[in-house]
Formats: C-alpha cells, sequence, structure tokens
C-alpha cells in the first residue's frame, strides 16, 4: 500500500497504482507511458497520472501489458 491505494512494485520502485470508486476504477501507471500510449488510450478518461475505465468497458489485458512493460523499460533505463 502507498498513499492508501494497492501499488504493484518493481526495483522497488511504483510500477503501478490501482483504486476503485462507485462509478469508476482507475489505474495509475506512469505518466511516460499514457504518453507513449495515448492513441490506445482513446475511449478512455485520462489525467496525467490516472486511466479511468469500467467493468463495462475495462482495459484491454494487451493494453494493460503494453502500459507495464512502457514503466518496467523506462525504470530499467533509470528515469526517474
Amino acid at each position: 500500500m502507498s498513499y492508501s491505494m494497492p501499488i504493484l512494485k518493481y526495483k522497488p520502485r511504483a510500477l503501478v497504482y490501482f483504486t476503485a470508486s462507485k462509478k469508476h476504477l482507475s489505474f495509475y501507471p506512469s505518466c511516460w507511458a499514457i504518453e507513449e500510449l495515448e492513441d490506445r488510450l482513446a475511449g478512455f478518461s485520462k489525467t496525467v497520472h490516472a486511466i479511468r475505465f469500467t467493468p463495462a468497458a475495462p482495459l484491454p489485458d494487451d493494453l494493460v501489458r503494453d502500459i507495464v512493460l512502457v514503466h518496467v523499460r523506462e525504470i530499467d533505463a533509470g528515469r526517474q
């Protein structure tokens, strides 16, 4: 847990956070991943740091995988 949210870590760094509310779920990857995959996030509500979705319109598994892989790549490259 970090910032009162469940978190997954990679090489002791935050990889992704996630939360649930009454109206939507939020996925918090890196802003780098959101920027890089912006075209694939069309149709989802997003901010600089979060992607919002619902159980009826979830994030596709391959998109979640690619978002995480972008962040892993950036962590491995030493990006802060």
